[in-house]
C-alpha cells in the first residue's frame, strides 16, 4: 500500500507479560480482591486460564462472525485461546451475514458486538481508500468502528489535501502512529496472500494488492525465453488476453463477506 511505513511499531503486538501487568495495575487501582493473587501468578498460565473460565473472569466478551466464513471463525477460536491467557473469557458464536452487517451499520445495535472481524479490499492503491471509509464518521456505511476522533479526522483530511508526496507521507505517519499506538480503533488480524507465476519474457507485470492482474504496461519479448515447463509463449499470451477480458467484466465488492 502506498505510504505504508513499516518502521512505526504496533503496541498491540502480542506481549502476554505486559498485558498481565496492565491488568494487575488496573485491578489494584480499582481494589479488585484478586489483584494480589494475579501478581503472584503473573507467569502462571494455568492461573490465568482458570481465571478466564471462572465465574468472575477479568472481562467477558462475545466475538461474532458470519456463518460460513471459516477464517473469521478460526480467528474467533484463536482470540478465545489467547484472551484466556490474560484471564479474559471470550465466547465465539456465528450469525448470518445479513444480520451482522445490518447491525454493524447501526451504532445502537453494534453495541451488542464488542468483538467481530470484518474484511476490506481497496479499489485503488491509496490509503485513503482505507482511512476515510473505515475511520471517518458519515463517510460510508462501512464506518463500523464509529471512531469519530478529531485527530483521526484531521489527519485523514491533511493527507488528502497535501500537495506533495512528503506532505502525504507525514500525514499518514501521524495517522498510523496514532491509531496503532494510542487509539486502537481497529486491529489487523489477517492478511491474505496471492501467488502468481509468469515467464521471464513477460515484461512490465506489477504485483498489486487488488488480487486482480493489471496488464496495461505488460508486453512480451521474443528473446531470452525460459518458460515454465509445460507452458510456452502462445499459452502465456492467450492467458494474458483472456485474464484481461475477465478483469474488465468483473464487478468487485468492497466489503468482503
Amino acid at each position: 500500500m502506498a505510504y505504508y511505513n513499516g518502521s512505526i511499531p504496533y503496541v498491540s503486538a502480542m506481549n502476554i507479560t505486559k498485558a498481565r501487568q496492565v491488568i494487575i495495575q488496573n485491578a489494584t487501582a480499582s481494589g479488585q480482591p484478586w489483584a494480589a493473587a494475579a501478581n503472584t501468578n503473573i507467569n502462571n498460565d494455568a492461573w490465568w486460564t482458570a481465571k478466564a473460565a471462572s465465574a468472575s473472569p477479568v472481562a467477558d466478551f462475545n466475538y461474532t462472525y458470519n456463518n460460513g466464513n471459516l477464517i473469521r471463525q478460526q480467528i474467533g477460536t484463536l482470540l478465545s485461546s489467547c484472551a484466556a491467557l490474560i484471564g479474559i473469557h471470550v465466547v465465539v458464536y456465528g450469525i448470518s451475514w445479513a444480520n451482522l452487517i445490518t447491525a454493524l451499520m447501526d451504532w445502537n445495535s453494534q453495541k451488542r458486538f464488542p468483538l467481530y472481524a470484518m474484511g476490506w479490499m481497496p479499489d485503488f492503491n491509496d490509503p485513503d481508500d482505507y482511512a476515510r471509509p473505515l475511520l471517518v464518521p458519515g463517510a460510508l456505511s462501512s464506518d463500523f468502528s464509529h471512531t469519530n476522533d478529531a485527530y483521526v479526522n484531521q489527519s485523514v483530511d491533511n493527507a488528502l489535501l497535501a500537495t506533495t508526496t512528503a506532505g502525504r507521507q507525514a500525514a499518514y505517519n501521524d495517522l498510523m502512529n496514532y491509531t496503532q499506538n494510542y487509539l486502537y480503533p481497529l486491529i489487523f488480524l489477517h492478511q491474505g496472500q496471492v501467488h502468481e507465476v509468469w515467464t521471464d519474457n513477460v515484461q512490465g507485470y506489477v504485483l498489486n494488492l487488488m488480487t486482480q492482474p493489471y496488464f496495461y504496461g505488460v508486453s512480451l519479448t521474443s528473446s531470452g525465453i525460459s518458460a515454465v515447463p509445460g507452458f510456452d509463449v502462445t499459452i502465456v499470451s492467450f492467458a494474458l488476453i483472456m485474464t484481461s477480458i475477465m478483469a474488465i467484466v468483473i464487478v468487485r465488492k468492497k466489503i468482503r463477506m
